[in-house]
Formats: structure tokens, sequence, C-alpha cells
């Protein structure tokens, strides 16, 4: 388990904009150093109390995972379900990308190449393991070879996909609009998504997704939640009710996995906050879903 304590962070001017706006307060950054790859025996773990000078650089996107901590709160779930979270946990500013999933695994399975793309074709079965053997919310346990799994071996951590509630309770940060910077239309999605719309606005690479932290992060410094690829997250798929809950798991069982965020192959609708998706978890091949980190206490 996690012990990191809680840190006053105060931001320049420019790192306070390079991280979000509550960049200043009692939150901390755990940093994962995967830069020895594959045969690397362990993989060091730093904590900063704060955003590096200038804001997150390449080293970020590509040899070292950096997640940030949220503290406990309320999100009403799919703008329904009313869910308490009552513990602190960390979730990676970016989305993975693909040299940090090659470095970690040795592969790299995505459709649109690029070291600071965000990995995809990925399913929820490669990233944990198969669910015959992977039977969450029953078991928390991952397939040693899988990422998650390599991940939690070479530091001694217990890291895993997001359940569905701290997905959204991240993405939206204190907000209850559409998208996470307080607008409801496409012209507000465009300044912190990539999404069909925006394909050919110039940021980053490709007309496909694109590099991750091309647009603007949420007010607590985490990017690409709208946009870019969709997200697994750890539950079942099933109809969300309003009965309040307190560290939402989801069903004990279903067919297919939550997925969130939208992505860059549709409209802005697809892309809010509460929106839901969900896929098998054994389908891999798909270019527009993702992989954004977890670390629980």
């Amino acid at each position: 388990l996690f012990a990191f304590a809680a840190v006053t962070v105060l931001c320049s001017n420019a790192v306070f904009a390079a991280c979000g706006k509550s960049c200043a307060g009692d939150k901390t950054y755990c940093v994962i150093d995967v830069s020895g790859g594959v045969s690397a025996a362990s993989y060091p773990i730093s904590y900063l109390d704060k955003c590096p000078d200038g804001g997150w650089g390449n080293e970020f996107k590509t040899t070292k995972i950096v997640l940030r901590r949220i503290e406990p709160g309320r999100v009403v779930m799919a703008g329904v379900k009313p869910v308490t979270i009552t513990k602190p946990y960390y979730i990676s500013v970016f989305e993975i990308t693909q040299k940090q999933y090659k470095l970690v695994t040795g592969l790299d399975p995505s459709q649109y190449k690029g070291d600071t793309r965000p990995v995809e074709c990925v399913s929820w079965n490669t990233i944990r393991g198969k669910e015959k053997d992977c039977k969450w919310p029953a078991y928390t346990n991952v397939a040693p070879n899988s990422f998650i799994g390599r991940l939690r071996t070479k530091t001694g951590k217990v890291f895993d996909l997001p359940t569905e509630a701290q997905w959204e309770h991240a993405c939206r940060a204190g907000t209850t609009s559409a998208y996470n910077n307080g607008g409801s239309g496409e012209n507000d999605l465009r300044i912190i998504g990539r999404f069909a719309k925006n394909r050919s606005d110039g940021r980053g690479s490709g007309l496909h997704h694109t590099d991750v932290g091309s647009y603007a992060p949420n007010a607590w410094g985490l990017y690409d939640m709208h946009g870019n690829v969709r997200e697994w997250c750890l539950d079942w798929s099933a109809a969300i009710d309003e009965t309040p809950a307190t560290d939402y798991l989801g069903p004990d069982y279903g067919s297919e996995r939550v997925r969130r965020g939208g992505s860059w192959d549709v409209n802005g609708k697809w892309c809010t906050s509460v929106r839901r998706d969900s896929y098998h978890p054994a389908v891999d091949d798909n270019n527009y879903y993702g992989i954004r980190l977890v670390g629980n206490m």
C-alpha cells in the first residue's frame, strides 16, 4: 500500500499555469521511473511536492510516469448516482504513452505510432490479465506479465486501472458541467481534448489521436480526460441507478467493462464527463482506447 504524506505546494505563475489551477495545495506527485525497461529488476519511485519549473517535460511522457494525488470527495456519477470516495488515490497526469508501455512490456500494439502518443489497441485483459483469472471486483489480483502486473512487481505498489467513480471524480475536478473546463459546447471541448472536429488543428501529431498533453489540463492538472482515446475502467458495465454509494466498485458481474472520456473519432457529445461506454474486456483491435493508471492508498 502507499504511504505518502501530504505536503504544501507553492507554484510560480508559470508552473501554476502548466500544472492546472489547483496546483497549490496539499497535493503531491508520485513518479515511476520505467527507463530501465523490461529487463530492469525494479522501477524506482520518487515523489515531487510541486510541478517541475516549466511544467512536465518530455521525460514524463516517455521514461517516467507521473501521478497526481486526488483527495477524497463526492461525485454524482454519470449525473445520476451520488458516490462518496473516502480514500485519496493517485491518477496519472497523462494517458499512458506508447513509449512507457513499450518500456514496461516490450511491446507497442498501437496502430498510429508515436512515442508520446497514447498506447492503443490494448484490451482490459491485456492490461490486467484474462478475466477468468482476474475477476474484479471479487479479487484484486492481476496477471504477473500484464502491464499492471509488471508495474506492481517492480515497484511493490498497488497500481491498477481506475474505478469508474475514481475516473469521473478526477475528470470533473469539482465541476458539474459537460466538460471539465466549465463548458458545455464543442468550442469548449476544442480547448481541452482531441475529438473528431479538431483533428486538423495542428496540435501534436497526426489526424487521429495526438501527443498526450497537447490540450489544456483540468483544474487538478490532468490532461486528455476528454477525447484523445477512451480509457478503460475496472468496473463491469451496467445501468446506473440513483442509490447513493460509498467507494463504489460497480456490479459484481457483467459482459463488458466500462470505458470513459470519449476519443479522437467521435463528436463532442461522446466526450462529456457523464458519457459512459463499454466493450468486451478481451477485444484489443481498436485504435481509440487506452490506459490511465491509478495508485490506490
